[in-house]
């Protein structure tokens, strides 16, 4: 599988330098991380900046560039960022988060290094030579603290209240408040 992945990081790059609209690619996430590198399950995700960020998350033809296409759909990132999840061939899952050439014009100005680029970054593209700035020179190694007694407590309150209420709309014959409200638990374990 991981071949497959290395296909795709030289397919997006081709991609990217045909691409007039796409400036810089990085990779980041488990396969540009030293601290926790990625396993046989690990996706990419890549970072585009694009003079048209939004033709991108919002069409498929352009992916056809890039791979057999399976499925695709726009997602969120947990931060809210607008995303597109893609399943290739093989089954290799590519998210690709799009930003406007203008932020990162923005960025290296500011000298800012973004936040998902702390644990680890790679860049795949850069037309315009600057973009080896906003790759840090060390990486920062993310600990998460222990989750305190009355956090766990809430957690497990919380889901046991939805677990409930999921049941009592499956009794009801009401599925898609049941889906929502175990979408509900899901997000409570997270």
């Amino acid at each position: 599988m991981n071949n497959a992945y290395e296909v795709l990081e030289e397919r997006i790059s081709e991609w990217g330098i045909s691409n007039e609209e796409i400036i810089a690619v990085y990779i980041v996430g488990s396969r540009a991380r030293e601290d926790k590198p990625f396993d046989e399950f690990s996706d990419l995700d890549v970072v585009v900046f694009s003079t048209n960020p939004d033709y991108y998350l919002q069409n498929d033809q352009w992916l056809l560039n890039i791979g057999k296409v399976w499925t695709s759909f726009m997602f969120r990132t947990a931060k809210g960022d607008p995303e597109k999840l893609v399943l290739f061939d093989q089954g290799a899952e590519v998210d690709f988060l799009f930003r406007h050439t203008s932020d990162l014009d923005h960025i290296i100005k500011n000298g800012r290094i973004p936040e998902g680029f702390q644990r680890g970054v790679r860049m795949l593209l850069d037309k315009t030579g600057n973009g080896n700035q906003i790759i840090p020179q060390t990486t920062t190694i993310t600990v998460t603290p222990p989750i305190s007694e009355g956090a766990y407590l809430q957690v497990v309150n919380m889901y046991c209240f939805a677990s409930l209420y999921v049941a009592k709309q499956i009794l009801r014959n009401d599925l898609w408040v049941a889906k929502q409200r175990d979408m509900d638990c899901n997000y409570c374990c997270k």
